[in-house]
């Protein structure tokens, strides 16, 4: 997690109260192992958060930008816990696999996309085990997103890569993203 409040490590360790997690913490901020800093969230406002001492001074130089573009699981660590997606982000997500097609805002198994820090887009995929391919079903840029010609040919490369991962061949659905 890098950095979080008492609530984010209850939920993230499975702690019962916060009075566990200040239980937990407390001998490790007398140690000196943590310390507490002020983290801005998306909406400029700020929250207190703990990080491990060994951590701080690796953040302190930002790492290089990078414009590959990734495609998120949701439910890996960026984007497990919803809230504070939306808190640091700014990006609010919802997995529809529960939701009546009809009520869909996107699709049914939607990859949230990161370039550098920023969430770009939406996408869903689906592979083709017989084809062997993977297919691009929708894409959905957020709003302050433009898909240039150079951004879709990077997305491009990650659904190749992709392909790679899910043991398939190639890509089939091309015109999605052409078009979007």
């Amino acid at each position: 997690m890098g950095f979080a409040t008492k609530k984010e490590i209850a939920k993230f360790y499975d702690f019962v109260t916060i009075l566990d997690v200040m239980r937990w913490l407390d001998p490790k901020q007398a140690d000196g192992e943590i310390r507490w800093i002020h983290v801005e969230a998306a909406d400029g406002t700020s929250r207190t958060r703990v990080i491990f001492e060994q951590d701080w001074e690796t953040l302190q130089t930002p790492l290089p930008y990078s414009q590959r573009v990734r495609i998120l699981s949701p439910f890996g660590p960026a984007l497990c816990n919803r809230q504070r997606t939306q808190e640091l982000f700014g990006f609010s997500y919802r997995i529809e696999i529960f939701v009546p097609a009809a009520k869909r805002v996107y699709g049914y198994y939607v990859f949230p996309m990161l370039e550098g820090d920023p969430f770009i887009s939406r996408i869903e995929v689906k592979t083709n085990k017989l084809e062997r391919t993977v297919g691009i079903l929708g894409i959905w840029p957020e709003d302050a997103t433009r898909l240039s010609p150079a951004r879709k040919a990077r997305i491009q490369v990650e659904l190749t890569r992709l392909c790679g991962m899910a043991g398939c061949e190639g890509l089939s659905g091309l015109e999605v993203l052409a078009n979007a």
